[in-house]
C-alpha cells in the first residue's frame, strides 16, 4: 500500500510539473496507463485522479471513455460491482461511439466487455448479444491486420462459445469451439480454454468417453499444475462414466491445490475455486452415497461462497442448493429439501417468485441448472403424493423450454433439448394419467396428449411455419430474396461440404465455411425476428400442441389414430377415433431395444426356415405389446390405422406384425396387413396443418427411372460412403442362421419398367436411364402433382443431410441429390412416391423422429411420401409399385391403396412366389403424412385439381372463422 501511495505521488508531481506543458488528455493517459497496469481496486486512485482533471479541463471524447473502459474493467476485475462495472461500460461505448463510430477496435473491445460483464450476471442471452455485437465490429475493422484482429476474435469467440453452453445450444458452441481450433492463429491460453470447454460440453451431451479424452490430452500438453480446470473436468468425466475411484483421485487433486492455495492467501479469486472443490466432492459423495461426508462438501460449498457474495445471487449457489436438496431428500427431509430447492430457483429464475409472469422469464445461468431444479422439485413433489404441484413444475418446465428453444440457432441443440427433458414430460403423463383416474375429469387427458405430442417432428413443424410466415406475415419481397439467396448460398456449401467427404477428402476448412455461412443466415433470420414481430409470432405458433378434437376431426369414420410415447420406465399409447381419447400405459419390457433390432433384422434380410420360429415369436410378441389392448377398445368398426410411432419404433413395419399365430410367414394370414389399412405421421398436428403444403401442381405425373448404367457404377466406386458399396456383410442371428446382408450398388434391372409402366397408365410424363440425371430432376420436378423415383438410395447416420438419392452420371460431375438439397426445393404436388432403398430410415432424434429422405419432401411441400424403411428387392417392389397406381386410379385412399397392392401381390401366384412373401419383400414400403385419395390419370386430373383447389379454399375459410 505504501508503495502504492509513492507512486500516486511520484505520478502527481509530474502532473504538476507538466501542467503547464501537457494537455489534460495527456496526463489523463498517463494516469491511465498506470491504473492499466493494476487493473483491480488498485487502479482506482489514479482513476479517479484522473477523473478530476477532466472534470476542471476538457477531455476528448476519446480519453473520458478510456477512463471508463478502465474504471469498468478494475471494478469488474476486483469484484467490487459488476452493476457498477456494468454502468462503466455503458458509458464508455457511448464515448467511444461518440468519438470514433465502429471504425476502432476499442468500440468493439467495449461491446465485448459489456457481454462479458452481462454473462458474469447471469444475464446469458443479452451478454450474447453484446458479444455476437462485437465480433461483427471486429471483422468490418481495418485498424490491424487479419492475424492480430483473429487472435482478438478468437478470444471472444471462446466467450461465445461458452454463453451458447450455457444457453443449452450446444451443437453451436461445439461448432464455434472448431472453427476456433482449425484458426492458424491460435494460441495455448484461448487453445486450453477451448478444449475445456470441449469436454464440458461432451459431458452435457452424455458423450463422457470423449470427454475424459479431451481432459486427459490438454493435461498431457500443459501440465496438471498450469490446467486445473481439466483435472477437475477429468474428474467429473470419470464420475459420469461410473469409475468413482479415479473420480476421486483426481478431484482430491484439484482440491488439495485450491486448498493449499487459498490457506497462503485467503481472498475471493481463492473462495471461488475452492467452493467448487466441494461442490464437485459434494457430487461424487452423492454418487457414493456418503451421507456424512456429503453433508461436510454441502456446508463447506455454501460457506466459501456466502463469504464472497452474502445475497446468494449468483449462479453456483444454485448447484450447490440442488446438490443440498438431494441430499436432504435422500436423508428424508422432504421439507428441507424443497426449502433448498426454493432457494436455487430463487438463483436461476427470480421472476418465478412474482405472480402472473406471462412474457418471457429471464434464466440467471445455465439454463440446464433450472431444468434440473424444476425437474427435481417435480419428483419430490410427486414422492409427497403433491401429484397437482408437481404437475404445475412439468408445465413450467414445458414453458420454459419453448421460450428457450426459440432462441436456439442448431437444430441438433433442440434435439439435445428434447431428449434431456424427455423424462420429466414422461412424469407429467404419469401424473396426468393419475389424476384422471382420481377424478375422471377429462382435461387430464387432453394434458397428457398435449404433453406427448408437443416434441412431435417440432423443428419439422417450425421449419414449415418459417416459410409460410415469411409469405403471410407482410415481409417484403426483397427480405424474401435475401433469405432465399443466404439460404441456397448454405445449401450449396454444405454440397461442397459432403461432396469431399464422400471422397474421403479433408473436410476441415470446409466445416469452417459452412459455419461462417450458418452464422450469416441464423444473424439475419435473428434481425428478421427483432424488425418483423408478425413474423416471429407466425413462426412460432407451431409451438403450441394440437388439440385433441382438432384431431379428432380430421379422422373418418373407419380410422383411428394410435400414438406412442416410449419413456425410461413406460409405454404409453394413445388411442384416438372420432369421439373418444384412450391412454394405455404399461411397464417398458427389459431388452426392449434388442428385440426390436433383432426383429427388424429379421424384417430385412429374409427369414429362413430356422428364424421363422423366432420371427413368428417377435411378430406375435409386438402385437400384444404395441396392438392388441388399443385395437380390442376400438371394436371392430375401424380398419383403418394412423400410426405416429416414438423411438426405434419408427423402423418397424406395424402391418408386418401378427394378430393370430401362424406356422408360416410365407402366406399373407396372420399379418396385420390383412385387418388394416396404415398409414404414418410425424406427428397429429402436422396432419392437421393443411397451410404448409401449397399443392398448386398443374401437370400430373413424372416418373424417373434407371437401372444404372456401366459409367455410372464406375464411377460410384471412388466415393467412401458406409452403405453404397456394401452394408455389415454378416449377422449372427440368436435363431442359429447367419445372414448374409451384403449389399451392392448395381444395377436395377425393373426400375425403368417400373416408371415406364406406370407412366402408361397415368400418361405422364418420365426420364429413363441415361435421362435419370440430377440436372433433369431439378429443372422438371416442380409442377408435377405426383413424383415417382425409382433409384438408388442411401442414409448417412453420421449427417443425415448427406442422406441422398443416386441419378444417373451423364454429363454431370454430381450424382447425389442430398436431403439438405431437397430441403432448399420449393415443390408443389401432393405425393412423391421413392421406390428407393432406407428412404424412411436414417438417424433417430429423440421426440423428432428420423432424419430421412421421406421428411426432406416433407419439407420441400409434399404433403404424402411413400418410402422404404429398408433396403427394398427391386423386381417386387416394382409390382406392388404398379399394383399401388392401379389402385389409387380406383379412387381409393392412399393407405387403402397400398394395402389392397399388397394383399394382391401375396394373394397372386403369376406376381409373387412363396420366397418373395415374405415381409423383406412387401412391408417395408408404407405412406407417411396425408392419405386423401389422388388422381392418376389424365381424364380427371382437372377436376380433381379443382377440388383439391376448392377444398383448401373452405379449409381456409373455416380456419379463418375459428380464430376469429
Amino acid at each position: 500500500m505504501i508503495c502504492l501511495r509513492l507512486k500516486l505521488v511520484a505520478v502527481f508531481i509530474l502532473y504538476s510539473g507538466l501542467l503547464l506543458t501537457q494537455s489534460a488528455d495527456s496526463l489523463v493517459h498517463l494516469l491511465a496507463d498506470q491504473a492499466e497496469k493494476f487493473n483491480n481496486e488498485k487502479s482506482l486512485p489514479f482513476l479517479d485522479e484522473a477523473f478530476l482533471i477532466c472534470q476542471k479541463q476538457v477531455c476528448s471524447d476519446s480519453t473520458i471513455a478510456r477512463l471508463y473502459h478502465r474504471k469498468s474493467v478494475a471494478v469488474y476485475i476486483a469484484q467490487i460491482s459488476n452493476e457498477l462495472s456494468l454502468a462503466y461500460t455503458d458509458s464508455a461505448i457511448y464515448y467511444y461511439e461518440k468519438a470514433f463510430g465502429d471504425e476502432r477496435l476499442i468500440t468493439a473491445n467495449s461491446y465485448y466487455n459489456k457481454g462479458a460483464i452481462l454473462w458474469s450476471l447471469g444475464r446469458t442471452l443479452e451478454g450474447k448479444s453484446y458479444v455476437e455485437t462485437a465480433l461483427q465490429k471486429l471483422a468490418s475493422n481495418t485498424e490491424f491486420t487479419i492475424p492480430k484482429a483473429d487472435s482478438i476474435g478468437l478470444n471472444w469467440k471462446h466467450l461465445l462459445m461458452r454463453i451458447n453452453r450455457q444457453l443449452g445450444d450446444l451443437n453451436i458452441a461445439l461448432e464455434i469451439g472448431e472453427n476456433i481450433l482449425n484458426s492458424k492463429h491460435l494460441f495455448p491460453r484461448v487453445e486450453s480454454g477451448v478444449a475445456a470447454t470441449l469436454g464440458s460440453i461432451y459431458l452435457d451431451i452424455g458423450q463422457y468417453g470423449k470427454s475424459k479424452e479431451v481432459y486427459l490430452a490438454q493435461i498431457k500438453k500443459f501440465g496438471p499444475q498450469t490446467n486445473l480446470v481439466s483435472t477437475s473436468n477429468l474428474g467429473l468425466s470419470y464420475l459420469a462414466l461410473g469409475n468413482y475411484e479415479l473420480a476421486e483421485t483426481n478431484l482430491l487433486k484439484r482440491f488439495n491445490l485450491d486448498k493449499e492455495r487459498h490457506q497462503k492467501t485467503p481472498s475471493n479469486n481463492s473462495r471461488i475455486p475452492l467452493s467448487n472443490s466441494h461442490a464437485n466432492l459434494l457430487e461424487l459423495s452423492l454418487r457414493k452415497q456418503d451421507w456424512e461426508v456429503a453433508e461436510y462438501h454441502s456446508s463447506e460449498a455454501l460457506r466459501l461462497l456466502l463469504e464472497v457474495d452474502s445475497i446468494s445471487r449468483r449462479p453456483r449457489f444454485a448447484e450447490i442448493y440442488l446438490k443440498k436438496a438431494q441430499l436432504e431428500h435422500a436423508l428424508g427431509r422432504y421439507h428441507s429439501s424443497l426449502s433448498s430447492l426454493t432457494m436455487a430457483m430463487n438463483v436461476v429464475a427470480p421472476q418465478l417468485t412474482e405472480t402472473g409472469i406471462k412474457e418471457d422469464i429471464t434464466i440467471i445461468g445455465r439454463f440446464s441448472r433450472v431444468l434440473e431444479i424444476i425437474a427435481f422439485r417435480a419428483q419430490v413433489l410427486t414422492s409427497q403424493g403433491q401429484y397437482e404441484a408437481a404437475l404445475s413444475d412439468v408445465m413450467l418446465l414445458n414453458r420454459l423450454v419453448t421460450q428457450s428453444r426459440r432462441t436456439y440457432q442448431s437444430s441438433l441443440s433442440k434435439y439435445y433439448l428434447i431428449q434431456e427433458v424427455m423424462p420429466v414430460y414422461e412424469l407429467g403423463i404419469q401424473l396426468n394419467q393419475r389424476l384422471y383416474s382420481q377424478t375422471g375429469d377429462p382435461k387430464y387427458l387432453e394434458q397428457a396428449y398435449a404433453l406427448n405430442a408437443r416434441n412431435k417432428a417440432i423443428l419439422l413443424l417450425e421449419s414449415l411455419q418459417s416459410d409460410r410466415a415469411m409469405t403471410f406475415a407482410g415481409l417484403p419481397l426483397e427480405v424474401q430474396e435475401e433469405e432465399k439467396t443466404l439460404r441456397d448460398a448454405l445449401i450449396e456449401q454444405e454440397r461442397l461440404l459432403y461432396s469431399a467427404y464422400q471422397r474421403d477428402q479433408e473436410i476441415d476448412s470446409l466445416q469452417s465455411v459452412v459455419f461462417e455461412h450458418e452464422q450469416t443466415y441464423y444473424q439475419f433470420i435473428q434481425q428478421l425476428e427483432q424488425d418483423y414481430p408478425a413474423y416471429y409470432e407466425l413462426k412460432y405458433s407451431a409451438d403450441q400442441p394440437p388439440q385433441v378434437s382438432e384431431v379428432q376431426m380430421e379422422l373418418d369414420r373407419d380410422q383411428a389414430l394410435l400414438e406412442y410415447f416410449i419413456g425410461q420406465d413406460s409405454i404409453y399409447t394413445f388411442v384416438m377415433d372420432g369421439a373418444n381419447l384412450q391412454v394405455f400405459s404399461q411397464a417398458k419390457p427389459a431388452g426392449l431395444v434388442d428385440s426390436i433390432e433383432l426383429f427388424r433384422e429379421l424384417l430385412t434380410n429374409g427369414i429362413e426356415d430356422d428364424c421363422e420360429t423366432t420371427y413368428i415369436r417377435l411378430g406375435r410378441y409386438f402385437y400384444n405389446l404395441l396392438l392388441d389392448t388399443p385395437l380390442t377398445s376400438l371394436g371392430e368398426q375401424k380398419d383403418r390405422l394412423v400410426i405416429i410411432p416414438d423411438g426405434l419404433l419408427n423402423f418397424l413395419s406395424f402391418e408386418a406384425l401378427l394378430y393370430k399365430d401362424i406356422t408360416d410367414v410365407r402366406k399373407s394370414e396372420g399379418f396385420v396387413l390383412e385387418k388394416y389399412a396404415l398409414s404414418y405421421a410425424y406427428s397429429s398436428k402436422l396432419l392437421l396443418e393443411k397451410d404448409f403444403y401449397p399443392r398448386s401442381a398443374t401437370k400430373g405425373f413424372a416418373g424417373f427411372g434407371t437401372e444404372y448404367d456401366a459409367t455410372t457404377l464406375e464411377y460410384l466406386k471412388d466415393f467412401v460412403y458406409h452403405e453404397w458399396k456394401e452394408a455389415d456383410t454378416t449377422w449372427t442371428l440368436p435363431c442359429g442362421q447367419t445372414a448374409d446382408t451384403t449389399r451392392f450398388w448395381g444395377q436395377l434391372a425393373y426400375s425403368d419398367d417400373e416408371v415406364r409402366a406406370i407412366s402408361e397408365l397415368t400418361q405422364g410424363a418420365s426420364w429413363l436411364n441415361e435421362a435419370v440425371t440430377k440436372e433433369n430432376f431439378l429443372q422438371n420436378a416442380e409442377g408435377y402433382n405426383l413424383l415417382h423415383l425409382a433409384m438408388h438410395g442411401t442414409y448417412d447416420l453420421d449427417f443425415p443431410m448427406n442422406s441422398s438419392l443416386i441419378f444417373t452420371k451423364g454429363d454431370s460431375s454430381d450424382v447425389f441429390l442430398r436431403a439438405a438439397e431437397i430441403y432448399g426445393m420449393e415443390l408443389d404436388g401432393d405425393m412423391v412416391v421413392l421406390s428407393a432403398c432406407n428412404t424412411a430410415y436414417g438417424k433417430l432424434q429423440a421426440g423428432e423422429g428420423p432424419m430421412t429422405l421421406a421428411r426432406a419432401f416433407h419439407y420441400a411441400g409434399i404433403p404424402s411420401v411413400v418410402a422404404s424403411l429398408w433396403s427394398i428387392p427391386d423386381n417386387s417392389t416394382s409390382r406392388i409399385m404398379k399394383l399401388f397406381y392401379e389402385q389409387l386410379d380406383r379412387g381409393l385412399p392412399k393407405d387403402e391403396a397400398l394395402q389392397q397392392a399388397k394383399l394382391q401381390y401375396l394373394a397372386s401366384d403369376d406376381i409373387s412366389s412363396p420366397v418373395t412373401r415374405q415381409p423383406l419383400h412387401w412391408a417395408s414400403t408404407i405412406v407417411i403424412g396425408e392419405i386423401e385419395p389422388v388422381s392418376v390419370s389424365p381424364s380427371n386430373f382437372w377436376w380433381w385439381a379443382g377440388g383439391v383447389a376448392l377444398g383448401l379454399l373452405l379449409l381456409g375459410m373455416i380456419a379463418r372463422g375459428r380464430r376469429a
